[in-house]
């Protein structure tokens, strides 16, 4: 009786291609993981980023093993994705401002109920993209309306739009929301956007106000 043939392995270089998706795959859904079940304190919108990320390294590691034709467009959109995604959640930016950003803060602001790093996030990827829309300067206007504290990023617009996937202000609306914060982006009179992230006071006992 002959023993079937054993299936013939891939060559080496899709074998190292499909390990090394299927390592991304595993890394991106630990994070969902984690995410799930508390350990990480990210919005949704990034554990959905994370999930279809990890489906696309899925998807090409797959396709890499088996030789499919389709394998090098899931590894391209993983590469887009991904990198959109460090791209935008990546340190307190770099910015290029020089004299572009006016900064200008009201007196006496009280203490927000929020998650520093998290909330710089957001104004990182709002400043980030201000300047790339605005062909003038940027300005930050912080004040409160007695009942939050309103950071306002102003552009005057006028600079060539750029392509992309807008991952940074998606992302930006995720962490807002995670803390109970808001982010609109509101037409300006004669050009520009108004970005207003608005943030919930810390609340103070009695017993301390007074």
């Amino acid at each position: 009786m002959e023993t079937p043939p054993l299936p013939k392995r891939p060559p080496l270089g899709r074998q190292v291609l499909a390990v090394v998706f299927a390592l991304l795959a595993l890394s991106a859904w630990w994070e969902v993981v984690n995410d799930v079940i508390g350990t990480n304190d990210s919005p949704r919108i990034l554990a959905l980023l994370q999930t279809i990320v990890g489906a696309m390294a899925a998807a090409a590691a797959w396709g890499s093993w088996k030789g499919a034709r389709w394998a090098p467009a899931f590894a391209l959109l993983y590469g887009v994705i991904a990198g959109g995604m460090v791209a935008s959640l990546g340190p307190m930016l770099d910015l290029p401002a020089g004299d572009r950003i006016r900064v200008n803060v009201a007196d006496g602001l009280p203490p927000v109920a929020v998650d520093a790093d998290q909330i710089q996030r957001v104004l990182a990827n709002v400043l980030d993209n201000a300047l790339k829309y605005s062909a003038a300067g940027v300005e930050v206007l912080a004040h409160t309306d007695g009942v939050r504290v309103l950071v306002d990023v102003l552009d005057e617009g006028g600079a060539p739009i750029r392509p992309g996937l807008g991952l940074g202000l998606t992302i930006a609306h995720g962490f807002a929301e995670a803390n109970g914060a808001t982010l609109e982006l509101l037409p300006r009179e004669g050009g520009g956007t108004r970005a207003r992230l608005s943030l919930p006071m810390q609340r103070i006992p009695e017993a301390v106000a007074t």
